[in-house]
């Protein structure tokens, strides 16, 4: 049986505008922003090939790469280093 994260239960309702409905929880990693790295404790920093620049809620053009506010993404990457 899988253990539910509480954490993330609370992540996942918090990122309610996902167009891909969470598939990055559901293994799905084609789904996922290609992380540069993270900035305090909500925003990612995106490598400039990241496909999801015109299709997410959660992308923001930052100079000439982007930034990513997703509450889901920010925890895979902070908690296990996807």
């Amino acid at each position: 049986m899988m253990r539910v994260d509480p954490m993330m239960l609370e992540v996942r309702e918090k990122a309610k505008d996902c167009p891909h409905d969470h598939g990055c929880l559901k293994g799905k990693r084609e789904h996922l922003c290609r992380v540069a790295g993270g900035y305090g404790d909500k925003v990612l920093f995106l490598k400039k090939d990241t496909p999801q620049k015109k299709s997410c809620p959660y992308f923001y053009t930052f100079g000439d790469d982007g930034i990513c506010t997703c509450p889901v993404r920010y925890r895979l990457y902070s908690e296990y280093g996807i």
